[in-house]
């Protein structure tokens, strides 16, 4: 095969994990909104509590549908990462918490990490009890909070200039960037930063290209 078939096909490979990457971030985005279908809306006080507890389970189920994609889990651990995550948000959801107790706050704090490590099984597909896999995605994980931070202070410099426009023609747009543009956009970054580290990986060359794809 000739360098630059090799090259090509290298290309489309990237574009189409890309083109799935962004699909994925759009599902997490969608997830963050559908619990308004059922009147549990962001800006209202009383949903703060379902909100905090369900964080994770809007993004992480997402981003291991994007892990079981990429590294072809089998279906067995498919099943058994679906059954692991409807029984958090049945836990999450069912019993009855009272508003800010240390049930709730202790909820908010370990149901996130311990479904990231449902995402860690999903990334080290079968390599979990090796230690070389649980180093891999221990340095996953640094490198996508390295990520996600530099999309969050982007993503906010880039709506703190969107107001500034709508307000300078009398429109106020913090409505919308708080319920919408904010919360679907930190949801999808997790899955994009996701697959910019994914990406890094698999290149040697600047990440800019792909930066500048995202």
């Amino acid at each position: 095969m000739s360098v630059s078939k090799a090259s090509g096909e290298t290309g489309v490979g990237s574009r189409m994990e890309g083109i799935v990457a962004f699909c994925f971030a759009l599902a997490a985005a969608v997830a963050v909104k559908l619990p308004e279908l059922f009147g549990l809306h962001l800006n209202d006080n009383a949903a703060n509590g379902f909100y905090v507890r369900n964080v994770s389970l809007f993004v992480l189920p997402v981003l291991t549908g994007y892990f079981v994609w990429k590294r072809r889990v089998s279906m067995r651990a498919v099943l058994w990462l679906a059954g692991t995550f409807i029984a958090a948000a049945v836990f999450a959801n069912i019993y009855t918490f009272v508003p800010n107790g240390n049930l709730e706050v202790l909820t908010m704090l370990h149901l996130p990490l311990a479904l990231w490590m449902v995402v860690g099984i999903a990334y080290a597909a079968g390599r979990w009890a090796q230690v070389s896999g649980r180093m891999n995605f221990i340095r996953f994980s640094g490198e996508l909070f390295i990520y996600y931070v530099l999309i969050a202070l982007g993503g906010g410099v880039f709506s703190g200039f969107m107001m500034m426009i709508f307000k300078s023609i009398g429109i106020n747009a913090e409505p919308f960037m708080g319920t919408w543009v904010i919360p679907c956009g930190a949801a999808g970054a997790v899955v994009i930063g996701s697959w910019l580290v994914e990406a890094k990986q698999s290149v040697i060359e600047n990440m800019a290209p792909y930066s500048r794809t995202c």
